[in-house]
């Protein structure tokens, strides 16, 4: 299993869906670095698609606080696809902080 942790910027509100008798909370975080690149420093900005799975009453809870722009930290698994030839990253948390 791929383990990963993220520290990132919502990029729109959180939602909520539903599957059967499961909750999912649903948003996408921005996590930027600074790199060199032929001798000139920029920001690199990779966005990645957050799933998290939990009990109704938790799900909303934690949609009520996850805003554009709201600082988050997340734990969890990640896989990559390949989308119109655009990498996306794809993560199960099974932590999430509020910052």
């Amino acid at each position: 299993m791929k383990k990963i942790q993220l520290l990132g910027n919502l990029g729109k509100d959180a939602t909520v869906t539903q599957h059967g008798e499961n909750h999912a909370l649903n948003f996408s975080i921005a996590t930027t670095e600074r790199t060199k690149v032929s001798g000139v420093w920029g920001d690199l900005t990779t966005w990645s698609n957050i799933t998290y799975w939990g009990k109704k009453e938790t799900v909303d809870k934690l949609s009520f606080h996850l805003k554009k722009g709201k600082k988050v930290f997340v734990e969890g698994s990640f896989y990559s696809t390949l989308f119109k030839d655009k990498i996306v990253n794809n993560v199960t948390a099974q932590n999430l902080t509020l910052c």
